[in-house]
């Protein structure tokens, strides 16, 4: 027979591990969130206190689930950023278009003379 007390079907060390969490996650600046998630750190975090585990936890939920995507979406940011960078460029420059810059160059090298 188990003789742990608990409170809302959780143990007095859950509830703690569950209140650390809460207690991390209040910080975390909405601008590491996505836009659409930033409202997740405007909660009133008093009523958050007065409500229910399960409360707490799906806010916790949120917050975690959130700080994985925008994570997710910076390294994949990155990754296109670095592929884009690697990529060798697909423009050809023609020769028409290269004489019209050269040209283009040089009336404004002559009128600096003037």
């Amino acid at each position: 027979m188990c003789t742990t007390k608990t409170i809302e079907g959780l143990t007095e060390e859950q509830h703690k591990e569950i209140f650390d969490k809460v207690k991390d996650l209040m910080f975390i600046d909405p601008a590491e969130l996505l836009p659409k998630h930033q409202h997740l750190t405007e909660i009133d975090f008093s009523q958050l206190d007065d409500g229910s585990m399960a409360d707490r936890q799906y806010w916790i939920e949120s917050m975690e689930s959130d700080l994985d995507a925008t994570n997710h979406i910076i390294d994949w940011g990155i990754a296109v950023d670095i592929r884009k960078a690697l990529r060798p460029s697909k423009k050809k420059h023609s020769h028409a278009a290269v004489a019209r810059t050269t040209l283009q160059q040089s009336k404004i090298d002559e009128s600096r003379l003037v």
